[in-house]
């Protein structure tokens, strides 16, 4: 609650208006970097189902006069996904809206909202931050978004592995672009992806900025050409990773991307009066989303060595 005792100064300046400036490091623009690495999905439903499945296996030769084979479909599982509410807010009293001198109402009323926006993308970002758990996500074979054992739905059970523990460098990004060259489908087909963005913590900036540059190899003396500009891979900075050699390639264009965010409602700024005689005035925000992933393949985890 915002009173009129929330100005400790010595002569109260917040409510006498003597100050000539008011220094406020939150009163900033929103920090909001998830569509970066998320696919966001508007939605009016509390729940949404995804489904997975497999097509047709390839063909193979028939003897003359053989009647030619027919294949069903294979029934992969489905993945629920329900909105979660999330709020804030804030109470000012009736003197202290009346006289102070700093815009109180407005100025914690855009504080909340970018509070409400930089909480979304400070909650999605969970998952990728903790890439080898379950507890904020799991795909259609219930494993997390990093694992070496996901699993396929082909009859020969083959699997892919999209999590590897190395620090990023020539040799490691090399790698991944082999692994995004050799993806398979649910039927065990080749169905390679091309990443289109390079996504590192701040502590890696200027590495992923040297692997990507224009000229020789990064890191050693010779005329060996850097391929990595020619494969249009973008630098993206998540100043939301907490692992600070970690890093990911993804192909976010890719039709079957599967990190996701579900959101329902925006977060929304609701002004009322105090539902007693105190005159008070309640200023609160509400949002509802929900993140998470169904296929993890096309997106490439390494949380350093």
């Amino acid at each position: 609650m915002i009173k009129i005792a929330w100005d400790e100064s010595t002569n109260k300046d917040w409510i006498k208006g003597t100050l000539e400036k008011i220094f406020d490091s939150t009163d900033r623009e929103q920090l909001v970097e998830y569509p970066n690495v998320f696919r966001e999905v508007p939605t009016d439903q509390y729940e949404v189902r995804r489904g997975r499945m497999a097509g047709l296996p390839h063909g193979g030769e028939i003897n003359d006069g053989e009647n030619i084979p027919t294949y069903d479909p294979v029934y992969g599982s489905t993945l629920d996904i329900q909105q979660k509410r999330f709020g804030w807010g804030f109470t000012i009293t009736r003197m202290m809206k009346k006289f102070n001198n700093f815009e109180a109402v407005g100025t914690f009323t855009r504080n909340l909202k970018r509070t409400m926006y930089e909480m979304k993308d400070i909650e999605i970002a969970k998952l990728p931050n903790n890439m080898t758990s379950t507890t904020y996500g799991m795909g259609y074979d219930g494993l997390a978004l990093a694992s070496g054992s996901h699993t396929t739905l082909d009859d020969a059970a083959t699997g892919y592995d999209n999590y590897v523990s190395a620090d990023i460098s020539v040799s490691s990004l090399e790698d991944g672009y082999v692994y995004f060259d050799t993806i398979v489908d649910d039927q065990g087909k080749t169905a390679p992806g091309r990443p289109n963005k390079l996504i590192v913590p701040p502590q890696s900036r200027v590495e992923g900025q040297q692997l990507l540059a224009p000229g020789g190899v990064p890191f050693e003396q010779s005329n060996t050409k850097n391929v990595f500009p020619d494969w249009d891979l973008t630098l993206f900075v998540y100043h939301r990773m907490t692992d600070t050699d970690a890093w990911f390639l993804a192909d976010t264009n890719h039709p079957d991307y599967g990190l996701f965010v579900y959101t329902s409602q925006d977060p929304d700024i609701l002004v009322q009066d105090a539902p007693n005689t105190s005159r008070n005035t309640y200023v609160t925000s509400e949002q509802m989303f929900e993140y998470g992933f169904d296929d993890a393949r096309y997106f490439y985890c390494s949380d350093g060595a």
